[in-house]
């Protein structure tokens, strides 16, 4: 089964907070916009041209940001409405582009919020924290490549942005689960600069909790030659839960966490306490799914996978434990509709076309009376079966126990051919057929596969919104 960690990609969120701290008396005229810890930057425009209207008109539109419990899409363009009025209203102020297309991308709106940072960035060509957005954007597109350049240029502008130093250090740990061999050449590279980035995110702000868990799921990658590295995961989850017990990602890194060490059951429970805690946390939702599976709970995965899909109906691996749990709940037409729509959206990978096999070779050929029509069945089982095999995901035990399927197949056929020269027209009895070569409901992709436990960033999914100042 692959389990899924949280993609942490923080929105750079230094949200303004006024144009005036409380005082015993009136702010002085023409002074520069505040944060609560930092001047905001206005970029072309001089402090002393900002108007006391324009200052209030900042006020209120950060106030109504701040109020906003849960974000809607009418709650994002008012929130947009008012920060936009205020930057175009005073001769382009950046703080107001940039609050506009942070309010935008709370609710998914990137183009939107491309728009106005891009107009910050015109204004001001080194506001990181609009760099540092503009690449999660281009990070949930599956650019990557622009992702990972606008980071870096973020933090040459502002070392001290810890948001896109999280967000690189989950790409190097994205890259460390491919690296080969571990502990050497790129894998050692990869972790060296990745505990840069987290150490020195750390130094900015020692109460940042989603360091904490990007950290975990560090120590977490490679696990599996070292089992000590797990000792310093937990240790981190220690530490995050002293700064915030609430915190879902956190949650959902300790389900993996005890399943690296066995304990299917609490990761269970833990999975299910971000999903509580976020009920829109898609990767907890897919692993809350995945280990359903694994009791055979095939309804409550059903539902899980179901709400991942509903928000990205594109994502691959809720697709294949979604047709999973359907031909678990003996939903064939439903389970074989499900693996379509996989094959459809990523051709290049092979478990959609596994699963296709094993629908059609263990439970439609098998089920088939007309012995005709069981043979055809597993010829279309065995030709799904070497769709697989010629992907390049496959691993080496993967392709031992799709040819062993085949293989299966192949039997079959010619046990059903003595059937039929023999004049047999009933339907065969299950138990005189070759025994499929693994139980069905062992895994979703093949079982001897290795259990993609800690990899980061799976597929575009949650946002995770940090909400410290001064990022």
């Amino acid at each position: 089964m692959i389990f899924r960690t949280t993609v942490i990609l923080a929105i750079a969120t230094m949200v303004a907070c006024g144009g005036k701290k409380k005082s015993n008396g009136p702010s002085k005229p023409g002074g520069a916009l505040k944060t609560d810890t930092k001047t905001v930057d206005t970029g072309a425009t001089k402090a002393s041209d900002i108007s006391e209207d324009t200052r209030n008109d900042f006020d209120k539109a950060v106030s109504y940001y701040k109020s906003q419990k849960t974000w809607n899409r009418s709650s994002c363009e008012k929130s947009a409405s008012n920060f936009s009025r205020v930057a175009g209203g005073n001769k382009g102020l950046v703080e107001g582009y940039y609050m506009a297309g942070l309010s935008y991308q709370k609710c998914g709106m990137n183009a939107e919020a491309s728009g106005e940072y891009n107009k910050a960035l015109k204004k001001s060509p080194r506001h990181s924290r609009s760099k540092s957005n503009l690449a999660k954007i281009a990070y949930d597109k599956g650019d990557y490549k622009t992702a990972e350049s606008r980071w870096k240029e973020a933090i040459a502008i502002d070392p001290k942005l810890s948001g896109a130093r999280n967000s690189l250090a989950m790409l190097m740990i994205k890259r460390m689960g491919k690296a080969r061999p571990m502990y050497k050449g790129e894998w050692a590279t990869l972790e060296k600069d990745a505990r840069g980035h987290l150490t020195q995110s750390l130094a900015v702000d020692g109460n940042n909790v989603e360091t904490y868990v990007i950290y975990a799921h560090l120590w977490m990658e490679g696990a599996k030659k070292k089992k000590s590295r797990l000792d310093l995961a937990k240790l981190l989850l220690d530490e995050g839960k002293k700064r915030s017990t609430t915190y879902a990602p956190l949650h959902n890194a300790e389900g993996l966490l005890l399943l690296h060490r066995g304990f299917q059951g609490q990761a269970m429970r833990s999975f299910a306490r971000a999903v509580e805690l976020d009920p829109n946390f898609s990767e907890a939702q897919a692993n809350l799914g995945q280990i359903n599976l694994a009791f055979r709970n095939y309804g409550s995965a059903e539902a899980q996978f179901s709400k991942v899909l509903r928000r990205n109906p594109k994502d691959y691996d809720a697709l294949i434990g979604l047709g999973y749990a359907q031909r678990g709940l003996r939903k064939f037409p439903d389970a074989e509709s499900t693996y379509n729509k996989a094959s459809q959206i990523d051709g290049s990978r092979g478990a959609a076309y596994f699963n296709l096999g094993v629908l059609y070779k263990d439970f439609k050929a098998a089920k088939e009376g007309d012995l005709r029509k069981s043979q055809e069945l597993y010829r279309q089982a065995q030709k799904y079966f070497r769709q697989y095999v010629s992907k390049k995901d496959v691993t080496t035990a993967g392709k031992k126990e799709a040819e062993a399927n085949i293989s299966d197949c192949t039997k079959s056929i010619k046990q059903l051919e003595t059937y039929i020269k023999a004049g047999v027209t009933a339907e065969v009895n299950e138990s005189k057929m070759t025994p499929v070569a693994k139980t069905p409901e062992a895994t979703i992709i093949p079982a001897n596969q290795p259990v993609e436990v800690a990899k980061p960033i799976a597929e575009p999914a949650k946002i995770i919104i940090d909400k410290v100042d001064g990022n």
